[in-house]
């Protein structure tokens, strides 16, 4: 491996980092598969414990950012984001920031020589040196799309995780430190309630139990919903096909940050009788019209919109249960549910589809399917 501004002092360095690695926080096997999370950590769960290389080439241990809140940037581009340094510079007092560069060594060096005097949060490098798969972000949160934010508090819990880059992800941001409690600007405080991993669109009347989410392996009800044209489209127009049924919403973050992955399926198996059928829920017609008026060029699988909006008569509530979007069903081509994802999973998913019979091209890639 080369290291061109370090030298030996960088390779000794790397040495004893690989010796000296801390545990890694596993995921706890018994935890319920329905649970939000970001990537494979569950939401208020320790967030994984990781070692880093500084700028100097010294090892550092997120440990040593203990006890505030970290925002801590996980990117592979020539800069983090820009949003960062306007966290450091207003909440620098209560909130660490931290950008972790997944590039090769070269690649990092270049960027410190011109471009770390713009920013003045601490950047370090992942010694993975450019290898994705075995990267803190991918081997300890199980993220696969980049840029990433974790958001952890001052306890050591992973609050909440945004991927995705610009204005959007800023926003989601925002949403994140002020639901870590975090005093915000007014100007940065989120106009909405912050959403989580799983954003609830039912909440059950004070002294009821939430919806029971229909049971996999019992076939799958039928409903109507409206397309961008406003053609009927049932559910059971797609008997005969695997169905990726995907409840979401516009104003739901990590719905949308699950849409890349779904195009992803959608390419991949269209033409293995599978079909992509993204069902809008709990939201406006008129949003859900300009959502799609913004996305059609990127996205190509099959969206319509649930007129029950918010009430109770909505698809999504009333036939399938869902409390909490997104939530994804997957239902075999003789219409029995074959399994139900609670928040997006893309490794999931891909095992869900594997149980269909439809095989992506690789685990990896079906893990690295998210994304916003």
């Amino acid at each position: 491996m080369k290291i061109p501004l370090f030298g030996v002092l960088s390779l000794m360095a790397l040495a004893v980092w690989a010796a000296q690695e801390p545990a890694t926080v596993p995921v706890d096997s018994s935890a319920d598969d329905q649970a939000p999370r970001f990537g494979v950590v569950t939401l208020g769960a320790p967030a994984p414990q990781f070692r880093m290389m500084d700028e100097k080439g010294a090892n550092t241990d997120i440990s040593a950012f203990s006890g505030r809140t970290v925002v801590v940037h996980f990117f592979t581009g020539s800069r983090p984001q820009p949003f960062l340094q306007k966290i450091a510079t207003k909440y620098g007092e209560s909130v660490s920031v931290l950008a972790v560069s997944m590039a090769d060594r070269k690649a990092f060096d270049a960027w410190l020589a011109a471009g770390k005097s713009k920013v003045s949060y601490p950047v370090a490098w992942d010694p993975a040196d450019g290898d994705r798969a075995k990267s803190i972000a991918k081997a300890q949160f199980g993220i696969g799309m980049f840029p990433a934010t974790a958001i952890i508090d001052g306890a050591g819990n992973l609050v909440d995780g945004v991927i995705g880059y610009g204005s959007s992800a800023e926003r989601q941001v925002y949403m994140v430190l002020d639901r870590a409690g975090v005093p915000l600007l007014a100007a940065d405080r989120p106009k909405v309630a912050a959403p989580r991993s799983l954003d609830e669109i039912a909440p059950a009347p004070q002294g009821q139990a939430r919806p029971t989410l229909i049971a996999v392996g019992t076939q799958a009800p039928d409903f109507v919903t409206q397309d961008i044209d406003g053609n009927d489209v049932r559910l059971s127009d797609f008997l005969g096909k695997v169905v990726v049924l995907d409840f979401w919403a516009t104003w739901c973050g990590p719905c949308k940050a699950a849409m890349p992955g779904l195009e992803r399926v959608h390419q991949e198996t269209q033409d293995k009788g599978v079909v992509v059928l993204a069902s809008c829920t709990a939201d406006t017609r008129e949003a859900y019209e300009k959502w799609v008026d913004d996305n059609s060029e990127r996205y190509t699988f099959r969206t319509a919109h649930d007129a029950g909006g918010k009430s109770a008569d909505s698809a999504s509530k009333k036939l399938f249960g869902v409390s909490g979007i997104p939530t994804q069903f997957i239902i075999g081509r003789d219409g029995i549910i074959i399994d139900a994802i609670v928040g997006a999973n893309e490794k999931r998913l891909g095992q869900a589809l594997a149980k269909a019979g439809i095989e992506l091209e690789s685990a990896e890639q079906t893990a690295q399917a998210g994304g916003l």
